[in-house]
């Protein structure tokens, strides 16, 4: 494909993802090429097609001369708590924002084509920026009859052609791509120069860029700069040297990429919400047990043991050092969670409902086992007995992990599950 093509597929892909629904006005059906270049994969509900918008698959619904019939061919589809995503094309109208029969759709989901930066010249003109100067850019759109056809040879003359035969290469002759970009990449010793990652354009031409890329992610996790380490893997998503089948071991890197930042976000939202958090048992729970709440974090643990365990090569040597330092992070804040839930639970002056009682003497922690405390009755005391409530909740959880005969992430605020 082109730049125009690919331009209004991520923004209408996005408009997918983000709302699953999205309305794509086309007053003077100037992006008709675009819809009908929409590859189709199959049929999906009353035989509506289903077509590929960026990476996002969609039923595609276009409108026929009437909003009343358009509306009741999608309401099936839209009718439902989440609704496949769905692209609904109206070529030839003007969205009427008082008046239009498909209000409540356009309202629930995301409307493209209706605001003025969405047409044709607009679009092109933000394009073409990128090669051209403002000059030479209204020459090229002084045309009133300016086509989508036209804009699109525009933006292949901007390249030289380099870029799309490139595309072209990598889509369709993929293995004859690798061994051309390898070649070159060897000749010019691209592999070995220094060169910033974060300077590094969008496309990864050469393998060496994939590569420095993913250990510049690392190093981001390392720092705990876990925001900029979520967005790099995010955009490298479709990268040839991860999209391709022969390259899986790298898809799986990446994703060992994703999950580090994704579980090193939740521990410092966890980690800022224990400064603030009140002192009763009560507070803890709910904090851990609410939507949303705490238990993320052992969730996003999880999927990191899991994927990692699953992993047919080893992480690289970056990531093992991302691998570490995040589940250091992990464990420092297990045990932050543990000792500031003891002490909440210890100055709680009553019962905190739905868990256990407070004792009201300074007996030991062995005694109160042994006395009929719930959450520690069915837990019984194994060796030697604890001198703190640490190495009690620590044992505990130990002989809870052993009794589940399931491998669990770690002693954190799970084992307050236990009744």
């Amino acid at each position: 494909m082109h730049p125009l093509h690919d331009y209004l597929g991520e923004q209408l892909d996005k408009a997918l993802r983000q709302d699953r629904v999205a309305v794509f006005y086309d007053a003077r059906s100037e992006f008709a090429p675009f819809i009908a270049a929409l590859e189709v994969v199959d049929s999906g509900r009353d035989d509506l097609p289903r077509v590929t918008v960026g990476d996002t698959l969609a039923h595609l619904a276009r409108f026929e001369g009437s909003f009343f019939a358009l509306k009741a061919r999608i309401e099936p589809l839209v009718t439902v708590d989440k609704p496949d995503p769905l692209l609904v094309y109206i070529p030839g109208q003007v969205r009427d924002r008082t008046g239009s029969v498909l209000m409540e759709i356009e309202q629930a989901g995301h409307v493209y084509g209706d605001a003025p930066g969405h047409a044709l010249k607009s679009v092109a003109r933000r394009l073409l920026r990128q090669t051209y100067t403002d000059g030479d850019i209204d020459v090229m759109l002084q045309p009133e009859l300016l086509s989508y056809q036209d804009v699109a040879r525009f933006l292949g003359q901007g390249d030289g052609g380099g870029g799309s035969f490139a595309a072209a290469l990598r889509t369709d002759h993929g293995t004859c791509y690798t061994a051309l970009a390898d070649a070159v990449e060897q000749e010019f010793g691209l592999a070995t120069a220094t060169i910033d990652p974060a300077s590094l354009g969008s496309i990864d031409t050469f393998r060496f860029e994939e590569r420095s890329l993913l250990h510049h992610t690392a190093k981001l996790i390392t720092q705990r700069d876990y925001a900029k380490a979520l967005a790099l893997v995010t955009g490298r998503a479709r990268s040839f040297w991860v999209d391709q089948p022969a390259f899986l071991d790298r898809l799986a890197q990446w994703e060992l990429c994703r999950l580090l930042s994704e579980l090193g976000a939740v521990i410092e939202t966890v980690r800022s919400a224990l400064n603030k958090m009140p002192t009763t048992a009560t507070a803890w729970i709910d904090a851990y047990a609410q939507a949303g709440g705490w238990f993320e974090v052992d969730r996003a643990q999880r999927a990191l043991e899991t994927w990692v365990a699953a992993m047919a090569d080893d992480p690289e040597e970056a990531l093992e050092q991302a691998l570490a330092v995040t589940k250091r992070q992990h464990e420092a804040l297990l045990k932050e969670m543990a000792t500031g839930f003891i002490k909440a639970l210890m100055a709680s002056a009553r019962t905190t409902p739905g868990c256990c009682s407070r004792p009201t003497s300074t007996r030991s922690w062995s005694s109160l086992a042994r006395s009929g405390w719930p959450i520690f009755r069915s837990m019984p005391c194994v060796g030697r007995r604890p001198r703190s409530a640490r190495s009690w909740v620590t044992r505990r959880w130990s002989w809870f992990a052993r009794k589940r005969s399931t491998p669990l992430a770690s002693p954190g605020m799970n084992w307050l599950r236990v009744r």
